[in-house]
């Protein structure tokens, strides 16, 4: 586990894209990033995504997720969101996977 109080500048790892902005983070496991929004609202969704087709209700393809700590780009992610957490997986690092 490893915390990092001023975030995580930047994570690269072939088309998926991380961007951190100057707030606290941690670094659960190997690719397993935690962040609280400490500024949200009760009700207040506290992201938005933007993709260009999905799946279901909750697979996104070409998608960039936005939030105040954050910004996050893939090719293929999935989206749960819950009364108290959101949680993004990548389900793609590259165009070519399924």
């Amino acid at each position: 586990m490893h915390i990092y109080p001023e975030g995580i500048e930047k994570i690269e790892i072939q088309e998926v894209h991380f961007t951190g902005e100057k707030t606290p983070i941690m670094q659960d496991q190997l690719f397993y990033i935690k962040w609280i929004d400490t500024e949200a609202s009760p009700g207040e969704k506290g992201y938005s995504v933007s993709f260009s087709r999905q799946e279901g209700e909750d697979i996104f393809y070409d998608a960039e997720v936005k939030t105040r700590g954050f910004v996050l780009k893939a090719p293929k992610i999935q989206i749960k969101d819950r009364k108290s957490r959101v949680k993004v997986t990548i389900l793609s690092k590259t165009k070519s996977e399924p």
